[in-house]
């Protein structure tokens, strides 16, 4: 594939997370994989520069999920 994105001087894009900067209270799972995935991005970034391709990282921020809430009734109900 680096073949085909040097000839057409394309772009690799990975979705992160702001998780990749706070890291929250019973989500340090969550929040190093998404902390793994931001190193990844930063080392294919500078691997890629000589070549004239470019590897962006977008990290939303914070989204309303139930996520949060299953965390926080696990941590008082534990099985």
């Amino acid at each position: 594939m680096l073949p085909m994105l040097r000839a057409s001087r394309g772009r690799v894009v990975t979705v992160g997370s702001v998780g990749s900067w706070i890291t929250l209270p019973f989500g340090g799972p969550l929040c190093s994989s998404k902390h793994a995935i931001r190193s990844l991005n930063d080392a294919l970034r500078m691997e890629l520069k000589p070549y004239g391709v470019a590897a962006v990282l977008i990290e939303p921020g914070s989204i309303h999920t139930d996520a949060v809430g299953k965390l926080e009734d696990e941590a008082r109900n534990p099985a």
